[in-house]
């Protein structure tokens, strides 16, 4: 009989197969939920995390109370016990729980001004997570440190940071993160000035100012 050989594929019938996979499609996951809600004792700390959040956490609560989530919790569904450890997300968790212990001390007045993440997750305790069921226990413990570690990768355009913090008052600025410290610094840099000593004001516009100093009333700009 006849031999028939096998025509092998292309590279883009391989493609097309590929992107066919149910597994790899995206469209088929498209209506697939990025996070979900889960109770925040129901989010258990990775075993070892190296990152000592103790002082953030309460200015991260702030920001919460203010602004919501900006991003969901990170957590990892540990096969060994079925339960779901924080991968990114450790201070956020503590600074819910102080969400939680603050929202009764507060008035009608104050309450109004939470932000609605805010409020549901200190009323029910609930926090946005994604959960990641696909990860071995080393590529989780990876993926958490590189979580945190990533951030320190990427550095201010500091003349924009600048144009950008001009646009809020200083108690918003503050409360982003920016201690005054930090600020004086900024502007030293960005305006050259870091040589000069005394006191001074100058002024970023009319919300936002940055105290900077020159050592005489002649010196002053």
């Amino acid at each position: 009989g006849d031999e028939r050989r096998e025509r092998p594929m292309s590279k883009s019938t391989k493609a097309v197969e590929i992107l066919s996979s149910p597994e790899l499609d995206p469209v088929s996951h498209a209506n697939e939920a990025a996070a979900e809600w889960v109770h925040i004792d129901d989010l258990d700390p990775l075993e070892k995390n190296p990152r000592k959040n103790d002082d953030a956490a309460p200015k991260l609560a702030k920001v919460i109370v203010k602004l919501g989530f900006g991003t969901a919790l990170l957590a990892w569904l540990d096969p060994s016990t079925g339960r779901r450890r924080i991968l990114g997300g450790h201070t956020r968790k503590k600074a819910v729980q102080i969400i939680m212990r603050q929202l009764p001390n507060c008035s009608a007045k104050q309450r109004a001004k939470w932000h609605s993440d805010a409020v549901r997750t200190a009323e029910t305790g609930m926090v946005p997570v994604r959960v990641r069921a696909d990860l071995t226990r080393e590529q989780a413990i990876q993926l958490s440190l590189v979580d945190n570690k990533s951030n320190e990768w990427a550095e201010w355009d500091e003349e924009m940071l600048v144009d950008v913090l001009s646009e809020f008052s200083l108690p918003d600025v503050e409360d982003l993160g920016f201690s005054a410290k930090e600020l004086n610094k900024l502007a030293d840099d960005v305006y050259g000035l870091g040589e000069i000593k005394g006191e001074k004001q100058v002024k970023l516009d009319t919300s936002f100012q940055v105290v900077i100093t020159v050592g005489s009333e002649d010196e002053q700009l």
